[in-house]
């Protein structure tokens, strides 16, 4: 063999040697990273949690330092999604004297979507399910960004002391609102001092039940309402004006998403729910199993 086949045949073979180890390196890695990028959708996710949680623990930090009128909220337990909020509520409307309990869900889209609040609380409201779904404007179509949460339960009790009959999720208690308003009114008392007159979470589930969970599920989280100060010569049974009343409220810790028990925020109850089927109720008067520090003086 002359000199010139050797060294053809030693560039082979270093040849081969090279390709060898350049498949072996390849072949070694991952099928979901030969040669591939990672999905965007997983960048993309990661993206809009941070951008979520940031805008969450922003809201988070000014809602405690500076409540709402008659709001109050926070999260439940340790997942930032998932908040727990109380009304008091509005002085002068029929549900004054009630404490109201929301359950609040975010998603990562937050807040380029809006949040899912759901009422736990029965309330005789046309705005207002049996479910708890909300009919409101600024939670469907009339979201933005710029809205907060703070600014929703504002827009809630709002929606307490002046209902929108014409755009009803019940529309028998919509059609009784605008033609027999006084037998309205007296239903939505009735109800306000049946099922609003606790400090204590309603059980899981949707808003009829109202049975307290048992003592290992729940955990006591205190919140911090301010209601809004108003004369001692109001004819109107209520809430003290103090600076900060502050109750204990008896919360389920748990890590379920309360939008998986609700129906959709566009959905609604019209079909078959008439003023005396949801009359109709033999759900108990809940207990007085109220821990309230500071209690609440009637004018």
């Amino acid at each position: 063999m002359s000199s010139s086949d050797s060294r053809r045949g030693v560039r082979k073979r270093t040849h081969d040697r090279a390709f060898s180890s350049r498949s072996t390196t390849v072949d070694s890695l991952p099928s979901s990273c030969n040669g591939q990028k990672p999905p965007s959708s997983v960048h993309f996710k990661s993206k809009s949690m941070s951008t979520s949680l940031k805008r969450i623990q922003k809201e988070l930090t000014d809602i405690m330092s500076d409540p709402p009128p008659n709001c109050s909220a926070f999260p439940r337990g340790d997942n930032l999604y998932e908040w727990v909020s109380t009304l008091l509520g509005p002085q002068g409307s029929v549900y004054e004297g009630g404490i109201f309990f929301l359950d609040i869900h975010f998603s990562m889209e937050y807040p380029f979507k809006p949040p899912k609040v759901i009422f736990k609380t029965r309330i005789y409201h046309c705005n207002i399910n049996s479910q708890g779904v909300i009919c409101l404007d600024i939670l469907k179509n009339n979201w933005s960004p710029a809205l907060t949460i703070s600014k929703v339960l504002l827009s809630i009790c709002s929606l307490l002391t002046d209902c929108n009959p014409a755009d009803p999720l019940v529309g028998s208690i919509a059609s009784q609102y605008m033609h027999n308003r006084s037998e309205h009114d007296r239903i939505a008392r009735l109800w306000t001092q049946k099922y609003a007159n606790s400090a204590t979470y309603p059980s899981t589930g949707h808003s009829h039940g109202m049975n307290v969970d048992s003592e290992s599920s729940r955990r006591e989280s205190r919140m911090t309402l301010s209601p809004t100060p108003r004369s001692s010569d109001s004819g109107h049974s209520g809430f003290a004006s103090s600076n900060k009343d502050e109750i204990l409220a008896e919360v389920p810790c748990t890590e379920s998403s309360s939008a998986s028990a609700c129906t959709s925020i566009g959905a609604r109850s019209d079909g078959g729910e008439s003023v005396d089927e949801v009359l109709e109720d033999d759900t108990p008067v809940p207990s007085a199993e109220t821990n309230i520090a500071h209690s609440f003086t009637p004018a």
